[in-house]
């Protein structure tokens, strides 16, 4: 059998990092909270299977301020990027986890943003002390796979310093505890 782990929100994270395209390429970073989350470990305490529930409404910003940065965390809400009224949650929830060495697993699985559903993989570390279970990674997605298409070169031409990358970069901590 195993045991169900609930994600503890207030001790975990998810991350996000974008850069733009221009000449002069400008990194932006912020947080989003994590809702409700759980992770599954065999009897031997080996991770089996996870799943996330990301709150979309609370992205922040953390490397601007002031009126900046209440401008970029209103964009990313609008529907140019996420939508976050239409679609206030994102997912990700395996279908398969493999163990690759002692405390690093590789986890396929779908990432779901704005209603759309696309395979993921992600690589991290899992470790615990019997009591705290932690699973430490990130990974990159292509943001125009789920529709977010503004500033994008794929779909827009003669950009110039207004492009934006597609990829995303997402790091987490996430942190849980038997329930």
């Amino acid at each position: 059998m195993g045991e169900t782990l609930e994600l503890n929100p207030n001790r975990s994270s998810v991350r996000w990092y974008g850069t733009n395209g221009s000449p002069v390429i400008a990194e932006h970073t912020g947080g989003i909270k994590i809702k409700k989350g759980k992770v599954i470990v065999n009897t031997g305490g080996e991770l089996t299977a996870a799943e996330l529930v990301m709150d979309m409404t609370s992205i922040t910003n953390d490397n601007l301020s002031g009126e900046l940065q209440n401008k970029i965390v209103q964009h990313l809400k609008s529907p140019d990027f996420f939508d976050t009224k239409k679609y206030p949650e994102a997912t990700f929830k395996s279908t398969q986890v493999q163990k690759i060495s002692d405390k690093k697993y590789q986890i396929v699985g779908q990432l779901t943003i704005k209603n759309t559903k696309k395979n993921t993989n992600i690589t991290g570390f899992y470790t615990t002390d019997g009591f705290n279970y932690s699973f430490k990674g990130n990974f990159i997605f292509d943001r125009t796979d789920f529709d977010v298409k503004y500033g994008s070169g794929k779909f827009f031409s003669n950009l110039g310093d207004k492009l934006i990358n597609d990829t995303v970069k997402l790091s987490f901590d996430l942190k849980a505890n038997p329930v």
